[in-house]
């Protein structure tokens, strides 16, 4: 054998595969491999498509935010949770505190009413000491029955109940000052009784006098509240205004009149500048009253002016603070601190002087100008008003017809003229 022949027997395919090995056994082999590879695909294919397994970082890096936001959420529950409970305590201990605060400031009140009304109530008692010495059998008999109801409606004593307030009263019984008070109610049945007797036809005219005076004494006692002044003027000028009155009454009733609402220019001055005001002032507006000079009888002009709005108008309180007569004497009308009936729209902020007069016929008197003076100087002084002429609207210094279509205080009057007089 040559060599060509070894190197072709060698090279030969069924030298490889063997002599007896035909096609069929080839495609079987390759299929087996075939099949073989298939089997480590799917092996492959199915590891990569199984679920990976997390390890716990994995797991907590997850949960973290879940955990962090529970807790957040839990502790600002908790927070708000507690806050409102103890803004609800923090609240009802306030109302606790506040309301025992008022029953303390409320149980004062009364405690201080119990003593003036005890005060005023020595006083009367003092004031019947001449009634019941006097030689009078009948005066004598009046201080008896005025005794016995100061001990039938005394004060009541201390954790008491509080005496019944006074029946309603008609408007004229206001005559001089009719508006609503405020504050305590100061023995208001001792003044009832004086009143019931003043007022009385079948009591003799003397008593009634008595009772009358002894309303005076009562509401000029040094120690006399401003509260029951004001009543027993209300009192006063119901007894001075009732037509069934003897004269002698009446005239008792306008003295008693006098010394409460009648003052001097000097004390008007210490009234302005000492009383005090809540309600915001900005201006004064003079008035007249428009009854000529002449006719000027004292206590029972104003009564009867003061009937007319009261009665005839049907105001509930008179038209002036201030109303300043021809001799020069000031007769207090609406307590400073409250409006009077005078400017519509203008009122609640001002203050209302009248001179007794009629302005469109005559001037102010010489005693009219010098009282006027104190007064408008006094309002100024404690209204801070500085320039009574030019200064804005609804402050300073004003006549009633600034404001409304009518000749008041007259036509013989000017601001410039009325300020001069100061």
């Amino acid at each position: 054998m040559n060599k060509d022949e070894q190197v072709s027997r060698v090279e030969s395919p069924e030298s490889i595969v063997g002599h007896s090995a035909g096609p069929d056994a080839m495609v079987q082999a390759e299929q087996s491999e075939i099949s073989g590879l298939t089997e480590q695909l799917k092996k492959l294919v199915a590891k990569l498509d199984a679920p990976k397994r997390k390890d716990l970082w994995d797991i907590l890096s997850a949960l973290t935010p879940f955990l962090a936001t529970v807790i957040v959420s839990g502790l600002g529950l908790y927070l708000t949770q507690s806050f409102q409970r103890l803004e609800a305590q923090r609240t009802h201990d306030f109302q606790a505190k506040e309301a025992a605060r008022a029953a303390l400031f409320s149980q004062s009140q009364i405690e201080n009413q119990r003593a003036q009304i005890r005060v005023e109530e020595l006083k009367a008692i003092t004031a019947l000491a001449p009634l019941l010495a006097s030689p009078d059998a009948n005066t004598r008999k009046t201080g008896q029955q005025l005794l016995q109801a100061v001990h039938e409606t005394g004060a009541p004593s201390a954790g008491g109940p509080e005496p019944d307030p006074p029946a309603p009263r008609p408007a004229s019984v206001g005559a001089l000052d009719a508006g609503n008070r405020g504050g305590s109610r100061p023995m208001p049945s001792l003044l009832d009784q004086f009143a019931t007797i003043a007022l009385s036809s079948d009591v003799p005219p003397g008593e009634r006098v008595a009772a009358t005076r002894k309303i005076g004494e009562i509401a000029t006692a040094p120690e006399t509240s401003r509260a029951v002044r004001d009543r027993a003027a209300d009192i006063a000028a119901r007894i001075a205004t009732t037509g069934k009155a003897p004269p002698e009454v009446k005239q008792a009733a306008s003295e008693v009149i006098e010394k409460i609402k009648l003052i001097s220019p000097a004390d008007a001055e210490k009234m302005i500048s000492s009383q005090p005001t809540t309600r915001k002032i900005t201006e004064v507006i003079l008035h007249h009253s428009g009854s000529p000079a002449g006719s000027y009888k004292g206590a029972e002009s104003l009564l009867a002016l003061a009937r007319f709005e009261l009665e005839q108008r049907g105001w509930h309180r008179v038209s002036w603070h201030f109303a300043i007569a021809p001799d020069g004497s000031i007769w207090l009308g609406a307590p400073l601190n409250e409006p009077a009936i005078h400017t519509l729209h203008h009122q609640e902020g001002s203050v209302s002087v009248m001179l007794v007069m009629d302005g469109n016929k005559e001037l102010p008197t010489q005693a009219q100008r010098s009282s006027l003076a104190v007064v408008l100087r006094s309002l100024f002084a404690k209204l801070k008003i500085q320039d009574a002429l030019n200064s804005p609207p609804d402050i300073g210094f004003h006549f009633h017809s600034d404001y409304q279509q009518k000749l008041c205080p007259g036509s013989q009057l000017t601001k410039d003229m009325v300020l001069a007089w100061r």
